[in-house]
This record gives C-alpha cells, structure tokens and sequence, in this order.
C-alpha cells in the first residue's frame, strides 16, 4: 500500500492542532494561549517559521496536568 500526499495531510490534521483549535480545546482564548507559550509554561509548540501548532497529544498531556485550567496570571 503506497502513502499518498493527501493520506500525510488528512493524518497531519489529526496530530497537529492551530493556536485557534488549541485555545478552544483549553477553553482559552488565543492571547492567553500565546501568553504562555511565550512564558514556556504552555502545551509545547511547534514552531517552524511563523507557523504555529501544537501536537494533540501534547494538548492533551497539559490539559489532564492542569485540570483547573491556565494559571490565573495568564488569564486574559
């Protein structure tokens, strides 16, 4: 069986999340979620140029770590 371009893309929509997709899942808007990323204390990015994702596990990982949520500090 041969992989195909649109077999990579459709698996690449299910592992990897955007900041937009990210935030809803942690019920936090898109400042918050760049808040702490930029503080490091957020699920970790992928960055690769000015192109942000996250890895759904990773999301997952953090939020079952911080049941409560993001830290009030960072809280919009």
């Amino acid at each position: 069986m041969t992989t195909t371009a649109a077999d990579v893309e459709e698996g690449a929509v299910e592992l990897f999340l955007t900041p937009s997709e990210t935030a809803a899942m942690l019920a936090v808007d898109e400042t918050t979620l760049a808040r702490l990323r930029d503080a490091g204390v957020g699920p970790t990015p992928l960055i690769l140029g000015r192109v942000i994702r996250y890895c759904t596990e990773d999301v997952d990982t953090w939020k079952a770590a911080h049941p409560d949520g993001a830290p009030a500090e960072y809280l919009r």
